[in-house]
C-alpha cells in the first residue's frame, strides 16, 4: 500500500517467499502465507498509509479462498517472533 503517487495504490509486489528486504519503511504491505495475513507498516509510512492498511488487508483477505484468517499488524523494528518466522520459512 503506498501512496507515492499522490492516492492510495494496492498492488501485488511479489508472490512466493518473501525477504525482509521486500519491505520499504516508506509504504505499509500486506504479507499472506495461507496461515496468517500480516500488516507491515514501515517506519516511513505516511499517516494516510497507517490508517488504511488494516482495511486494504480486511479487503483483500475477504476476495482469497481463506478469508478467516488472523490479522496481526506489526510495525518496522517490532515485528514479532511469528511476522520473523513466516518470512524465514
Amino acid at each position: 500500500l503506498s501512496d507515492d503517487a499522490g492516492e492510495l495504490n494496492f498492488e501485488k509486489v511479489k508472490e512466493g517467499r518473501a525477504f525482509k528486504s521486500d519491505f520499504k519503511s516508506s509504504d505499509a504491505f500486506v504479507y499472506d502465507n495461507k496461515k496468517d495475513l500480516f500488516v507491515w507498516i514501515g517506519k516511513n509510512a505516511s499517516k494516510e498509509e497507517q490508517h488504511n492498511a488494516l482495511t486494504y488487508a480486511h479487503r483483500f483477505l475477504q476476495k482469497t479462498t481463506h478469508p478467516l484468517l488472523p490479522i496481526t499488524v506489526v510495525t518496522e523494528g517490532r515485528e514479532n517472533k511469528y511476522f520473523r518466522t513466516a518470512i524465514a520459512a
